[in-house]
């Protein structure tokens, strides 16, 4: 279980420079009110973007730092979980995201990236989709569980469950799969070849006792062949070296332009420097006199001439570069085929060597015996191939049985099926509690059927808002459950924005209080509310949020 214990934060929204300090954990419930823009959900933002690395809102990452101070924005989040205490600390302007274990700061991954997914995997044991489920329920950017895709549903349901290893080993295997797939491949290749290559053999080693010199005629035939290959491309290669003369120069060219173009540059900017020290002063900014008139205009003549005469220089130069580096170009092209062209003379080369040397192993070894040697020696690593052959196919099939057990269909849909019966019971229970007596159910495909008393189907969008929010709220409530019974993504902290605001009669929240104080003292609960006045009484603690000079500030009652 996850125990959050504090959260601060400074320059972060509407928050100065100052820290902030909530304790989490200091009281059962805590009712949070001020009024619209005072910054009641910045707790709510702060542990997200603490936890994940963004706001529990819709908001751009850049607007999280206070637009006054515009720096120095940090967030720390203190939490317990596995016997070991916390601490987060994730900020910017500049950039920071430490995690401190018992007092000592883990070392750094090379990417954030990777020490986010540390945090959520191996710590939280839970991404940003679960935590919206399970701990917040907003009236904002919070999306219920029966307006997510059938996908999305499953994954939170999985992670709830601690079934998504089921799916990290699926990939484990669809990896095995794949490398059992090519080696399997890789080896019946082999064993073609090995076949093709003694049926050859067996012909060849016959051949060679019935006529040793047809088998040398055939080699012989081969490296003239390729010897007359290679001739062919010497031809191409001279007349290829003959477009690449004048390469150096071409590049000692280049490099002089460049200079040429740096200096006429530079020219033309100190006399633009000169033109507008003469224009813009009337005496002489080296020796002080007193420029005229007509002498200031002649020298913004001249110079302007010689600054004109520099642009055509430099449009010049740049014309040059172009064409020479276009030159360049193609030489280099011709420069790269050549060498593609020698590299084919070096393997047929070295082809020929080895045809040379076979056809002199022919000439003066005895090919029967030296040949038989080594087709038995084909013969069993043909035998050995089928026999690894045969273990592959076998573990082929054990792949693919384990495959389909950790498919999506296979062990997770059997754990999921075994929980939905105290799914379904939970969301039923809490829907009493809401005094909302439909029967709601979640098939293993996480499709719902909703029956009224009278038993008319009913679907989740044909329900009025504040029928709709009972639902959401039951299953609030339920994956809260579901989680502690797991011990995976269990935690003591509940944030609830403006619920109390929008869909909820009298009665409902009364109900819904109800729920709240029976979740135990594991439960440390957040009510965000604008019109807290009503219920101010109903709460072990409440959290006044106001705004003085644009910095919001916190008061507890």
């Amino acid at each position: 279980m996850i125990h959050f214990t504090n959260v601060k934060w400074k320059n972060f929204l509407s928050t100065g420079n100052k820290f902030s300090t909530i304790a989490i954990d200091e009281t059962k419930t805590t009712l949070m009110i001020g009024t619209n823009g005072a910054g009641k959900s910045t707790m709510m933002d702060a542990i997200s973007f603490g936890l994940f690395g963004k706001p529990f809102r819709k908001i751009k990452i850049g607007q999280l730092v206070n637009s006054i101070n515009r720096k120095g924005m940090m967030v720390e989040l203190e939490f317990k979980t596995g016997g070991k205490d916390y601490l987060i600390k994730r900020g910017l302007k500049p950039a920071k995201f430490e995690i401190y274990v018992d007092g000592a700061m883990q070392d750094q991954d090379a990417a954030a990236r990777d020490q986010q997914d540390f945090l959520e995997k191996y710590i939280l044991k839970m991404n940003e989709k679960s935590f919206r489920q399970i701990v917040v329920l907003g009236s904002g950017s919070f999306v219920p569980f029966m307006r997510l895709g059938a996908g999305e549903r499953r994954s939170i349901i999985e992670e709830l469950l601690d079934i998504q290893i089921f799916g990290t080993m699926n990939d484990l295997v669809k990896e095995r799969v794949s490398d059992n797939k090519k080696i399997l491949r890789d080896l019946s290749h082999q064993i073609e070849l090995l076949e093709q290559n003694i049926n050859l053999q067996e012909s060849h080693l016959k051949s060679m006792n019935e006529d040793k010199q047809s088998f040398i005629d055939k080699k012989q035939a081969f490296v003239v062949g390729y010897v007359n290959e290679i001739k062919a491309l010497e031809l191409e290669i001279i007349e290829l070296e003959s477009k690449t003369k004048g390469f150096s120069k071409l590049n000692t060219q280049s490099v002089a332009l460049a200079e040429y173009h740096t200096t006429f540059v530079s020219k033309i900017d100190t006399i633009s420097t000169r033109i507008r020290n003469i224009t813009d002063n009337s005496s002489c900014p080296t020796c002080e006199q007193e420029i005229d008139i007509p002498h200031q205009k002649k020298m913004d003549v001249d110079l302007s001439a010689k600054r004109s005469d520099l642009k055509v220089a430099v449009a010049d130069v740049k014309e040059r570069i172009s064409k020479i580096t276009f030159s360049i170009r193609d030489i280099q092209k011709n420069i790269d085929i050549i060498t593609n062209k020698n590299h084919q003379i070096t393997n047929l080369n070295s082809t020929c060597n080895r045809l040379n040397s076979e056809i002199s192993e022919a000439l003066n070894e005895k090919v029967e015996t030296v040949d038989n040697e080594e087709l038995q020696s084909k013969k069993q690593q043909m035998i050995t191939n089928h026999d690894d052959k045969y273990s592959l196919q076998e573990d082929k099939h054990h792949l693919n049985t384990v495959q389909e057990l950790l498919k999506d269909s296979g062990i997770k849909t059997v754990v999921i099926k075994n929980y939905l019966p105290l799914i379904n019971q939970l969301i039923n229970k809490y829907l009493s509690a809401l005094n909302f007596y439909i029967n709601f159910e979640l098939d293993e495909n996480f499709n719902e059927t909703i029956k009224s008393r009278g038993r008319d189907e009913f679907a989740y969008g044909s329900f009025s808002e504040g029928e709709k929010l009972r639902i959401d709220l039951a299953l609030l409530f339920t994956w809260r459950e579901i989680a502690k019974l797991k011990s995976s993504v269990a935690t003591n902290l509940l944030i609830l924005d403006e619920i109390f605001d929008s869909s909820l009669d009298s009665t409902g929240i009364e109900d819904f209080l109800g729920i709240l104080n029976s979740l135990g003292t594991e439960a440390n609960a957040f009510v965000i509310s604008h019109k807290g006045q009503q219920i101010i009484d109903k709460f072990g603690r409440v959290i006044k949020i106001t705004k003085d000079k644009n910095f919001s500030k916190i008061a507890s009652d």
